[in-house]
């Protein structure tokens, strides 16, 4: 996403759901009470290979793209409340590290706190989380 500039809002948002999807399966398959049992819906090579849902929804974050193709692109392509939940539980992540930095500093943070979930992946630009949850986002779908 990062060198391709002529994406749509619809198709960033639909594989967004898709990887909110696999993200959600991971987290069911892995608090699963039997993990014995045999998995016949599931297809563990796909959600292996998606990205996190942390790291593809930075790019989504960080990709420029107009507040009303987003809106009709969330309407049409993330009508699922789950994912939705999963998209927000992450938003909210992040703007909670941006509040931790800011108030370790007694600042405002100038640079992205690192995600303690894995390895070093930054938290994206506060500006555009909250851009992102706020007039050309995901709460405008859901509040």
């Amino acid at each position: 996403m990062e060198t391709v500039r002529d994406l749509t809002e619809t198709d960033i948002i639909s594989v967004l759901h898709k990887v909110a999807t696999a993200h959600l399966k991971r987290a069911t398959s892995m608090s699963s009470p039997d993990a014995d049992a045999m998995q016949v819906d599931s297809s563990p090579a796909q959600t292996q290979d998606t990205p996190s849902l942390e790291e593809f929804l930075g790019k989504c974050v960080s990709y420029d793209a107009s507040a009303s193709g987003l809106r009709l692109a969330l309407r049409k392509n993330l009508g699922e409340v789950e994912a939705a939940v999963a998209v927000l539980q992450v938003l909210e992540s992040w703007m909670r590290k941006w509040g931790e930095a800011e108030d370790k500093l007694g600042v405002f943070a100038v640079s992205s706190p690192a995600s303690k979930d894995g390895p070093a992946q930054p938290v994206p630009e506060l500006s555009k989380v909250k851009s992102s949850v706020g007039d050309r986002g995901i709460s405008d779908k859901y509040f």
